[in-house]
């Protein structure tokens, strides 16, 4: 997969498994002792107006430190940051 490739399919699993809230689909992560908080928001907003959703991708430290690395867009990973998220994703569920 490319990296575009890489990113939709972590929103298309976010969508298809990940936790609903008023306004995104979101899970939280533990990978090598950082725990990574991954979020998208819903494509349409209570207005009827669809929207361009947007994604974050924060990461935090350890239990210790818990220092925060700013949440970022998705598109601004590191291809081998998105292939860790997905194998953790595919590990936690790939069916329905």
């Amino acid at each position: 997969m490319n990296k575009q490739q890489k990113i939709n399919y972590i929103k298309f699993w976010l969508q298809c498994f990940g936790f609903r809230d008023n306004e995104t689909f979101n899970i939280n992560v533990e990978i090598d002792g950082n725990y990574w908080e991954l979020m998208l928001q819903y494509s349409y907003s209570d207005d009827g107006l669809r929207l361009e959703p947007m994604d974050w991708c924060g990461v935090f430290g350890d239990n210790e430190t818990r220092k925060l690395i700013p949440s970022k867009s998705f598109d601004y990973r590191t291809e081998e940051e998105l292939d860790v998220l997905i194998k953790k994703l595919k590990s936690i569920k790939q069916f329905y």
